[in-house]
């Protein structure tokens, strides 16, 4: 298996896979990848609209610990 789902990630690697999880997160956050907005200023046509995340643990061939962030584009 080349990746998994974070909570299985977290449950196979513990620390090592939360700390890849909040580096990918800084990464988007430095890159200003998404711009937030609060919950409570959107309408329902926005809120209903808005695209889900997938957070996925892989583990490298080298042994790193890699998290990756993903739009869940099904509903698109």
């Amino acid at each position: 298996m080349t990746q998994m789902s974070k909570k299985q990630g977290i449950r196979m690697f513990g620390e090592k896979a939360l700390e890849a999880m909040a580096k990918e997160y800084s990464q988007l956050d430095e890159l200003t990848v998404f711009t937030p907005r609060n919950a409570d200023e959107l309408n329902y046509g926005q809120r209903s609209n808005a695209l889900n995340i997938i957070d996925l643990i892989k583990q490298k061939r080298c042994g790193e610990i890699k998290g990756r962030t993903v739009v869940d584009g099904r509903e698109q």
